[in-house]
């Protein structure tokens, strides 16, 4: 079943379906830091961007996945990528994943406030029953955050990669069930929206 996405909000992001028109601005966050040179994410490099978006979409109207460009919402720059992939159980179980923000924003609140948004679609909207998060075994810094979620590690395992030029990964699976979605959502909304302002786990 093909899935057809629309935009998601939050306060400090916007998530937009995934087209060529995010070209540009993807390319231009990669550049923010050089991220397809560092080993402990999966980017794409500037010049497999456009292959990059041409596989999400493909894999999107085959229903395997829904991609989404990150916009920050007050100025709607195009600050990185991520997905709804890897459907399975009849669309009971998916995964977000394949998330990239530009370095400049990678300890604001964008990236979690992304995951709020994506997981509360997942699970209010597409009545998901668990979600997995995946990271690196390299990202430490995603590995803590993913943890101090809630979210329960689940396996760890070695992908192979369908992008040219990547090379296999380990990787790490967490878990987050619909039982224990309502609590992850609390903790997440405070981190985000408390009068303190945003931590960082």
């Amino acid at each position: 079943m093909a899935y057809i996405p629309h935009t998601l909000s939050g306060r400090y992001v916007s998530l937009e379906p995934l087209s060529q028109t995010h070209q540009k601005g993807l390319i231009d966050a990669l550049y923010d830091g050089n991220l397809w040179e560092e080993s402990a994410t999966l980017v794409p490099s500037p010049e497999l961007v456009a292959t990059y978006i041409s596989l999400a979409n493909k894999a999107c109207q085959a229903g395997n996945e829904i991609p989404f460009a990150i916009l920050e919402k007050g100025s709607h720059t195009v600050i990185g990528s991520t997905k709804l992939q890897k459907f399975a159980d009849c669309g009971h179980t998916l995964e977000i994943g394949s998330t990239f923000i530009r370095k400049s924003f990678q300890k604001s609140p964008v990236n979690r406030e992304s995951k709020l948004i994506l997981l509360s679609y997942a699970f209010e909207s597409l009545n998901i029953d668990t979600v997995r998060l995946v990271t690196t075994a390299q990202n430490s810094r995603s590995l803590h955050a993913i943890s101090a979620l809630g979210a329960t590690c689940e396996d760890h395992f070695l992908e192979k990669s369908h992008m040219p030029s990547w090379e296999n990964q380990e990787l790490f699976s967490f878990i987050i069930p619909r039982t224990e979605w309502q609590q992850v959502k609390e903790k997440l909304s405070q981190n985000l929206y408390n009068e303190d302002g945003f931590r960082d786990f």
